[in-house]
């Protein structure tokens, strides 16, 4: 449409005319599946974050028809600067790739980390993260059914563990209950993961290691898990009698 032309032309998008860093958009978000379905969110080059819709983080609940400043709370971590940026149904995710620190904004149905229910109109630091002096190095954000529970996200450190919150009611959370989750908890039993994925509705989740090692967990039926059951599993359970050599997976 005409406004949507507006819009990319304002960000740079499509465009060779010169525009200052904040009007670049480098990046548009990640999202994993159905992804999300009433916010969008774009990276400037200046490392700046734009967003649109219900989503905006810019201090305020109302709905933004063309891009707007996502603003931070940069308390606990004043060096923070967003270099990716992920979304969910209706939550915003940044991750500054050099500290490993993470920001988050949106509806909160338990998946924003922050160890409440409380909203956030504004990129709030997980503290969890920065207490226990964890480094994130990639984000999985996945999108709730409307009517089966709340979003659930995962966070991969350094160290290769996997960290989870939000729902957990198929024992997506790997860490041997159904009970969701205000703060990030670490899936038992897993280190030296460089990757993992869950469906779009994320309810059955993966994880590899270097050496091709697969783990599935969660919600099991119509065989996702591919381990020949349509049991659920509340903990990552080993995969390689069925499969090896995963670089890897994609779930829908």
């Amino acid at each position: 449409t005409d406004q949507e032309k507006a819009i990319f032309t304002t960000l740079g998008a499509g465009t060779a005319q010169t525009l200052a860093p904040n009007q670049k958009c480098v990046a548009l978000p990640i999202v994993n599946g159905i992804g999300g379905s009433v916010s969008t969110a774009f990276l400037m080059a200046d490392n700046s974050v734009r967003t649109s819709g219900l989503g905006t983080a810019n201090g305020t609940v109302a709905l933004h028809p063309t891009p707007s400043d996502m603003r931070f709370d940069k308390l606990n971590a004043p060096s923070f600067v967003p270099r990716k940026v992920y979304l969910s149904q209706r939550q915003i995710y940044c991750l500054d790739t050099v500290t490993g620190q993470v920001a988050s904004a949106g509806n909160n149905d338990y998946s924003l980390g922050h160890n409440d229910s409380n909203d956030r109109r504004i990129g709030t630091m997980i503290q969890f993260f920065i207490t226990n002096n964890i480094k994130i190095v990639d984000i999985l954000t996945s999108k709730g059914w409307y009517s089966n529970g709340n979003s659930t996200v995962y966070f991969l450190t350094d160290a290769g563990e996997i960290y989870a919150c939000g729902g957990g009611g198929w024992g997506q959370l790997g860490n041997g209950t159904t009970a969701d989750q205000l703060q990030p908890t670490k899936v038992v039993e897993l280190t030296g993961i460089v990757g993992f994925a869950c469906s779009g509705d994320r309810t059955t989740v993966f994880a590899w290691n270097a050496a091709g090692t697969l783990w599935g967990w969660g919600n099991g039926q119509f065989y996702a898990l591919g381990n020949n059951t349509t049991t659920s599993y509340y903990t990552p359970q080993l995969l390689s009698s069925y499969i090896t050599g995963v670089t890897q997976v994609s779930v829908t």
